[in-house]
C-alpha cells in the first residue's frame, strides 16, 4: 500500500524555486542613440498557491520595464514584462543595471546590459608566414 502524499512538503511544482524567469539575463547589443530596443521577459509562478509578484524599477533612466499589475498569479501562469532600453546620446560603452523581481519569500535579480557598437577583433592562433 502506498503512503499518502504529504501536502506540506509539496509546496512548489518543481525544485527550481518559487519563480521561473526567462531569459536569465537581458543583453542589448549594438545599441544606437534615439532608438528603442525591447526584450520580452516571462516570470512564472512555480508554487501551487497564487502569489503576488512585484517588480522593482531599474535605477538608470535608460532602462524601463512595463507590465500589467495583477493582484496574484496562479500556479504556472506567466507574467509578461517588456524591458526596453532607449538613450538620446550614448556616453558610455556599457550600460548595466538590474531588475528586482520579488515574490513572497524570494527575491531574484535580473541583470540587464546594453552595449554600444564595438569592433570585434579575432586573432588567428596560428599564422603561417611561409619561408621567411
Amino acid at each position: 500500500m502506498r503512503k499518502p502524499i504529504n501536502q506540506q512538503k509539496m509546496k512548489t511544482l518543481t525544485n527550481m524555486g518559487h519563480l521561473q524567469i526567462i531569459p536569465k539575463e537581458i543583453i542589448f547589443k549594438d545599441v544606437e542613440a534615439n532608438y528603442t530596443y525591447e526584450i520580452p521577459v516571462l516570470v512564472r509562478n512555480l508554487t501551487k498557491i497564487p502569489r503576488r509578484i512585484r517588480i522593482g524599477k531599474p535605477k538608470t533612466k535608460e532602462f524601463k520595464c512595463e507590465y500589467n499589475m495583477v493582484d496574484a498569479r496562479a500556479a504556472g501562469i506567466p507574467m509578461r514584462l517588456t524591458v526596453s532600453f532607449e538613450s538620446t546620446e550614448l556616453n558610455k560603452v556599457e550600460y548595466s543595471d538590474k531588475l528586482i523581481i520579488m515574490s513572497e519569500g524570494s527575491t531574484i535579480e535580473l541583470p540587464m546590459h546594453a552595449y554600444t557598437p564595438n569592433p570585434v577583433i579575432v586573432f588567428e592562433p596560428f599564422i603561417n608566414l611561409g619561408f621567411v
